[in-house]
Formats: C-alpha cells, sequence, structure tokens
C-alpha cells in the first residue's frame, strides 16, 4: 500500500501571507511598542566585580588529631566563600555604611531609591527598635528645619541587635517639626536628620525606610561567589540597580573580611597582653619586696659584693633560678588553660603557648585547632539555628580537641614538675656547699636567690608583653585583594533593548505564523486547484474571473474582456473534452450557495456556443429565485420548470403516458 507524505504547501502560506499583510505590521508595530515600553520604564541592573586572593594558612595537624577529629579538611578557597557570605560579616558592613535606610524622591518613589547622595541623612539608634518596610515623608522647610510625616499603618518592628522581629504593631499618624541634628524620639522611634552639607537637590519632598537586615541581604546585597580551579583568586559579584552603592558595599566588605584575620590576631594578641600584665602585676610585689630585703641586708652588714667563693655559688644558683622560671610560667600557664577550659565555654579567648614561649608543636596545634573549629561554629550558628552535618562535626571535634588539650596540660604539667624537681636536688647540692660559707655570705646568697627568682620572672613577662606589643604592631592581612570594585568593573546586564527588540520579533513573527496556522486550518472555503483535484477525479476545465460590470450579458465575438476570454477558454476547452452527438450534449452548472454566478455563466456561456454556431438551449431550474430570464431578457410571468413539472405529473397519473414520450 502506498502512503503519500503530506508537503507543505509554500505558496499557499505565502499567498496567505500576502493577502494579511496588515496583520504581520499590527503585530510587529505592537510587539516593537512592547519593547520599547519595557526598556524605557525598565530599571538599569548593574554587575559589578571584584577578586580577592585567598592565602592558604592550614597548617599540618598531628596524625592522631587527623585520624580522630578532622577527617578530610575542606578546601580554603571554600570556607572563605561561605564566610564571604556569611551573615555577621554581611550585617557588620550594612551597619557600617548605614544601607539599612533607602531614601526616595518625589519623582521615583514607585520605582528606585535616589542613586546619587540625598539632601540628608538617617542617623538611627540601632539600639532602639525601629519601624521597618514603612514610608515616612521628609519636607525640607529650610536650611534646619524638617517637616516629618507618616500615614496611620500597620508597621514591622524590627531589632537591630538581634536581626529579628519584635511585632507588628499599628504606627499612629504622625505631623511635626524636626530641627536638624535634634534627636526624634518616642516609643518605637529613636533617630536624628543630619544635612548633607555638599548636596542640593530642586525638590524639597523625600521619603524614607528603613529596611530590614535580612530583607537587605536577599533581595539587594546577595553577592555570588566563584573560585578558579586554578587558583585560590575568588570573583565576587553583586547586581544592584544602583551601581554606585553596589561598589561602595562590595569594597567595605572586602576590607572587613581581610581585616577580620587581622582583629582576630589583635584579640589574640590583647589576650596574651592582659594574661601577662596580670602576671607582672601579682609578680611585682614579691620582687619589690625581695629587692628591699637585700638592699636593707647589704646596707646593714656593709656588703657591697660576694667574695670569690660565694660569687661561684651564686653564679651556679643564678643559672638554676633562670631555668627555674621558665618552667614555673609554663606550670602557671597549664593552671590557666585548665582554668579556663573547665570555667568558660568561648574558646576564641584562649592565649596560645607561643605567646609565653612555651614550645609545644603538639599542644599549639590542638589550641590552634579548637579556636577555628569555635569560630566556625559561631559563624555557622549565627546564619542558621538549624543543626547541619558539618555543625555536628565542629562540635566533635571542639569536644575531642578539649579532651586531649586536658590530657595533654596534665602531662605537660607532669614533665615539668620533674624537670622543677631536678632543679631542686642541684639547688640541695649548693646549699651543704653554701654550709660551708661565712655566715653573712650565706644570708646574702639567701636574699640574692630570692630576688633573682623573681626578678628573672618579671624580666622574662616584661620580654614577652614587648614582644607582643611588636607583634600586635605588625599583624598583616592574611588575605589580598586583587581588584577593587571600579566603575571600570561595572557591566550593565538589563534591560538588554536589543535583545528585548530581537525577542519582541520573534514573539510577532510566531504570533503571525499560529495565526496562518489557524486560519489555514479552520478555513473550508476552495482556494487553489489542489483541494478540487483531491476531492474529485474530474479534471478542472478554466477559471471565470470576477464581473465587475453592471450588465449581465455580454460575450460578444469583438470583445477582448479578460471575463470574457476567461469564458471563451471554459468553452473550447469544454468542447475538447466532450465529444459531438446527434443528440447534442448537456451541462449542468451548479453550486452549492447562492449569489455565486450561476445565472451569469451558464447564460454567458451559452451565448459563447451560440456565436459559434451551436444551436443552445438554456433551461432555468432554481425554483425560488431565478434569473435566467433577467440576462435573456424574457418576461418573468412565463410558464417555470415549476409549471411544467406539475403538468407532467397530471399527465402521469390521469392519463397515464409515459414520461419518456412526452
Amino acid at each position: 500500500m502506498e502512503t503519500t507524505e503530506e508537503e507543505i504547501d509554500i505558496k499557499k502560506y505565502l499567498y496567505i501571507s500576502l493577502r494579511f499583510w496588515y496583520v504581520a505590521a499590527i503585530l510587529l508595530v505592537c510587539a516593537l511598542s512592547t519593547a520599547f515600553i519595557i526598556n524605557s520604564n525598565s530599571l538599569n541592573v548593574y554587575k559589578t566585580e571584584a577578586s580577592i586572593l585567598i592565602q592558604d594558612q592550614s597548617t599540618q595537624i598531628n596524625n592522631i588529631i587527623e585520624q580522630n577529629i578532622l577527617g578530610n579538611t575542606s578546601d580554603a578557597a571554600y570556607n572563605q566563600a561561605s564566610i564571604l557570605n556569611s551573615k555577621n560579616l554581611t550585617y557588620k558592613t550594612l551597619k557600617k555604611l548605614g544601607l539599612y535606610v533607602s531614601y526616595y524622591s518625589d519623582e521615583n518613589i514607585k520605582f528606585n531609591e535616589i542613586l546619587q547622595n540625598p539632601p540628608f541623612t538617617i542617623e538611627a539608634d540601632l539600639t532602639h527598635n525601629q519601624y521597618c518596610n514603612v514610608l515616612f515623608r521628609i519636607e525640607i522647610v529650610d536650611d534646619s528645619t524638617y517637616r516629618f510625616t507618616c500615614k496611620k499603618q500597620p508597621a514591622i518592628l524590627y531589632n537591630y541587635e538581634t536581626y529579628e522581629y519584635s511585632t507588628i504593631d499599628l504606627i499612629d499618624a504622625i505631623d511635626t517639626v524636626i530641627k536638624c541634628g535634634a534627636v526624634f524620639r518616642n516609643k518605637n522611634f529613636k533617630f536624628k536628620i543630619v544635612k548633607n552639607c555638599f548636596q542640593t537637590a530642586p525638590e524639597n519632598t523625600f521619603y524614607f525606610k528603613f529596611n530590614t537586615l535580612n530583607s537587605l541581604v536577599s533581595d539587594k546585597f546577595k553577592i555570588a561567589v566563584t573560585t578558579d580551579k586554578e587558583s585560590n583568586i575568588l570573583q565576587l559579584s553583586i547586581k544592584s540597580t544602583n551601581n554606585r552603592q553596589s561598589i561602595q558595599y562590595l569594597n567595605t566588605l572586602l576590607n572587613d573580611f581581610i581585616m577580620k584575620d587581622v582583629d582576630k590576631q589583635n584579640y589574640a594578641a590583647d589576650n596574651t597582653i592582659n594574661l601577662i600584665e596580670t602576671q607582672i602585676s601579682q609578680i611585682f610585689d614579691s620582687l619589690d619586696y625581695s629587692e628591699t630585703e637585700l638592699q636593707q641586708f647589704k646596707k646593714e652588714e656593709s656588703i657591697l659584693s660576694y667574695d670569690f667563693q660565694s660569687q661561684s655559688v651564686y653564679m651556679k644558683y643564678e643559672a638554676l633560678q633562670k631555668e627555674k622560671a621558665a618552667l614555673l610560667i609554663k606550670i602557671k600557664y597549664c593552671d590557666y588553660l585548665e582554668d579556663y577550659l573547665k570555667n568558660n565555654k568561648d574558646y576564641s579567648k584562649l592565649v596560645s603557648p607561643n605567646s609565653m614561649d612555651i614550645n609545644n608543636p603538639t599542644l599549639i596545634t590542638l589550641i590552634n585547632e579548637l579556636t577555628e573549629a569555635y569560630s566556625e561554629k559561631s559563624d555557622m550558628e549565627f546564619n542558621s539555628i538549624k543543626m547541619t552535618p558539618f555543625m555536628a562535626k565542629k562540635i566533635e571535634t571542639i569536644e575531642k580537641c578539649t579532651k586531649l588539650l586536658v590530657e595533654n596540660i596534665t602531662s605537660l604539667r607532669n614533665s615539668t614538675h620533674i624537670a622543677i624537681n631536678e632543679i631542686e636536688k642541684e639547688e640541695k647540692k649548693l646549699n651543704n656547699q653554701i654550709t660551708k660559707l661565712p655566715e653573712t655570705g650565706r644570708k646574702l646568697i639567701g636574699y640574692e636567690r630570692k630576688f633573682s627568682l623573681n626578678n628573672e620572672l618579671y624580666t622574662f613577662l616584661l620580654k614577652r608583653h614587648s614582644e607582643m606589643k611588636i607583634l600586635k604592631a605588625s599583624n598583616m592581612p592574611i588575605h589580598e585583594i586583587v581588584d577593587y570594585a571600579s566603575p571600570d568593573t561595572v557591566t550593565l546586564i538589563a534591560p538588554r533593548k536589543m535583545l528585548n527588540y530581537a525577542i519582541a520579533l520573534l514573539i510577532a513573527l510566531g504570533i503571525f505564523v499560529v495565526f496562518l496556522f489557524l486560519f489555514s486550518f479552520f478555513n473550508n472555503k476552495i482556494t487553489n486547484d489542489d483541494i478540487v483535484e483531491k476531492m474529485s477525479s474530474k479534471p478542472i476545465l478554466g477559471h471565470i474571473l470576477n464581473n465587475k460590470q453592471e450588465s449581465y450579458t455580454f460575450v460578444s465575438a469583438d470583445n477582448n474582456n479578460p471575463v470574457i476570454e476567461s469564458l471563451r477558454s471554459l468553452r473550447t476547452n469544454f468542447m475538447f473534452l466532450s465529444s459531438v452527438k446527434e443528440t447534442g450534449n448537456i451541462c449542468i452548472i451548479t453550486s452549492s450557495f447562492m449569489n455565486e454566478g450561476k445565472s451569469f455563466i451558464c447564460s454567458n456561456l451559452a451565448h459563447s456556443f451560440s456565436l459559434n454556431n451551436k444551436k443552445t438551449c438554456i433551461v432555468g431550474f432554481d425554483l425560488r429565485k431565478p434569473k435566467i430570464q433577467e440576462f435573456i431578457q424574457k418576461n418573468s410571468s412565463e410558464l417555470g420548470v415549476s409549471n411544467f413539472c406539475r403538468i407532467i405529473f397530471r399527465i402521469q397519473k390521469f392519463h397515464d403516458i409515459p414520461f419518456q414520450r412526452i
């Protein structure tokens, strides 16, 4: 069985397209007008970019800790990218820049906030609850007076310290005058208006509103961070309608980020300095007392120096005291660390052993890991209230580090006590030598020994105190900003005007194509020869053009009208198709609707045959509205087909005459 695939008739659709060209023009104008309106009324959206180099400061960790605690460590760049998107850092930046307040002018209140600096600044007290997401009207009366108005409406009270919504309250209508720099206060307001000296505006009416920090982070200042697989450079980008504000925000955020490590280092240095100063204050009294005793003894006994034998014993004592002083510092640090772990849960303030000149790699690694894990846990708790697997892992790391620290402290204290016992044994040997010295020498060495121990401790602490001061002053950021955000890094990403116009053209074209398809699908009229050929096996003899003249019959031998030519062509094709018989040929002209030209074609075709010396008879079978008589110019009152049929019926019925003989 043969099957033929239905082909698309391009000529057909091209003809329909040309026929309905005005539809395409209307769609094109509407689409381009819509694109123009969208481009004109859409806010410009800018993309601001910056980049930062992340230095990997991770240290090698003891194998025991690596197996029991950490497992696989995460990539440094990935961790820093999470910190850059943390709410803690974002809120800090927003507060510093004061971006929790949006300003509007009377013209663009429905669209966007003022892109440039407003003529005044709202300085809010963030320790006080504020009404958020409510427009307040400010009218500039003069250089030092403002009129503050607000309608009665529901509003949200927001706490900028806890970042939480307090209540939903109904704000009362307000209409008052505020002096520049004066604090405006009521039960749920506390702010002041400060004039920007270098900003002027032609209008005198403005609006402002307080934004919640949550909405600013999610809607306006959401940063996209992408990492480079081949390096530790992070690319930061932010999309905003205010490119100037985005540049300011992004640069401040990056500065806060790189200074975060410096702040941590300074914080640790301050804790160490405070601990050292506490120890110095405790030792200073003992040192002062022992020094007074020594000077008093020398004064009473009139002794200025040792003899040779006493000098030798004293030098040995002095060396032992230095060693003992360093060990006592270790004991004091162990006591401090053990007491801190028992009584505090904030491990961010732990003092590193390095600051106390204690070189114990395991202890240093454990403390660094504990403080880092606690810091990451604190950031995650701030950003999310849910217990995530990563947070659970950090909690487990803190617990294991704390347990290992306690064990390490105990081990360090025991080893230190053993070393102190050895020193004390050496001191006993020296005491036996001292007993052989003169009484005055023995007493002098006793006073000197007490003074030397306190002096060594005091000197050591002063040295470490100075070193920590120098270290704090030399702290530098770990990470480095590669490219700051600037106008050169800003690109316009919306609206894409040419793309909008192209989309509008495609939409118009698509709608026009759908229109053509629907028109072709629902069109049941015969529009070309192919449709007739598919419906019938008979050939098409010709096409008759539409008659626009008022005359009915106009076929003549010398007339070259296109309509007449089409009738002659039809006559010729009919003569070639039919064979002439003795009885002649019969042709029926019919259609399914009225006023389609049956009578016109019949009369003119018959007239055409008669002009060709053919005997022609016309019979009109239109029983309701016959028009043949109008074409052949006969009286319409004569008998018609219906009368003839009625006569035939009577003859058959009453005379039984066969129909064929009539």
